[in-house]
């Protein structure tokens, strides 16, 4: 009975732990759904963000042997 008082599930509910309600309820919105490019493009800034923080943990290591 209470759970028809329940706000809907927002990205403001991620912090309170019920994130994955939150990712299923919104799953099937038309403004959740994505282009194929823009899959891609987020793949890719992923990938580019992996390789800079790797690249920045190898200086930090190089720099604190000397």
């Amino acid at each position: 009975m209470l759970a028809g008082c329940a706000a809907p599930p927002t990205v403001a509910n991620y912090g309170i732990g019920s994130d994955s309600a939150a990712i299923r309820a919104g799953r099937n919105r038309s403004d959740a759904i994505i282009t194929q490019s823009e899959l891609d493009q987020h793949r890719r800034q992923r990938t580019n963000v992996s390789e800079e923080m790797d690249l920045e943990a190898k200086k930090r290591r190089a720099t604190s042997r000397w």
